[in-house]
């Protein structure tokens, strides 16, 4: 974008000289026909393009500026016809239309600006723009193969380290050192974090086992005492299946892992 705009910017201040340009050209050339001057005369004594042609009247419009068809000669000394057209170049170029009078015709002024390397300048500043860009593009793919990848590399490490974390082998969390300011502190965040789980984690284990042992003493009472019923010899069949029941939900809850 700054490319851009600085192209338009010099483009437009190259198109204000050239006006200026005009404009003094249009003040020599009315002068010199106030002055009586012949046209032929004006023509051979300015160095850009005088077109005069005579009016019946004075209109009394005001000067413009348009754009005309120039043909620019690249080999004088071509002399067949052919040849010297295929020599030829167009270009387009800016002139003044105003009109003046003498002192018995009245005249249609054309000041046609010659080619002055204004349309070279201007496609070369449109070349270096392009250039510029171009490149610009070039520098940022290297970054982002590059330059991106060596300054993210902490971050995919610990990402990866993250991903391979397995809280019941108990092997802490280890990263590279980093230079980035920001990285060192998401890894101790995360050193922080994962220490906190870890002692969760073993919190949680313990109060498991502990309380896992403080039941099985208690279902095994249980389920000696239901044996023991079990092996009276009053009991009834409703009983017996009752006692039956109890004692398979006890070996049941016995063999649940805690």
């Amino acid at each position: 974008m700054g490319g851009i705009i600085t192209y338009f910017f010099i483009i437009n201040k190259i198109k204000q000289e050239s006006r200026e340009h005009l404009r003094n050209e249009k003040n020599v050339v009315a002068k010199k026909i106030k002055e009586g001057i012949l046209p032929a005369v004006i023509q051979n004594n300015i160095g850009d393009e005088i077109r005069i042609i005579e009016i019946p009247v004075l209109t009394h419009r005001k000067p413009f500026f348009t754009t005309v068809s120039q043909r620019e000669e690249l080999n004088e000394g071509a002399d067949e016809k052919e040849e010297k057209e295929e020599n030829e170049g167009a270009f387009k170029t800016e002139a003044i239309v105003f009109e003046c009078a003498s002192a018995d015709k009245d005249y249609r002024v054309t000041v046609v600006k010659g080619y002055d390397n204004d349309e070279a300048l201007g496609d070369n500043i449109l070349n270096a723009v392009t250039i510029s860009a171009f490149l610009m593009i070039l520098s940022i793919v290297f970054v982002n193969t590059f330059i991106y990848k060596k300054i993210w590399a902490p971050f995919y490490f610990t990402l990866k380290a993250l991903r391979n974390f397995n809280i019941s082998k108990q092997v802490g969390l280890k990263f590279p050192e980093a230079k980035t300011e920001e990285f060192k502190q998401l890894n101790q965040a995360i050193k922080v974090m994962a220490e906190k789980i870890s002692k969760d984690y073993l919190s949680l284990k313990e109060f498991t086992e502990n309380a896992s042992h403080e039941i099985q003493t208690p279902l095994a009472v249980i389920n000696s005492k239901i044996e023991m019923c079990l092996q009276d010899t009053q009991l009834t069949p409703e009983q017996a299946k009752m006692l039956m029941e109890a004692s398979y939900a006890v070996n049941n809850l016995t063999c649940q892992p805690m």
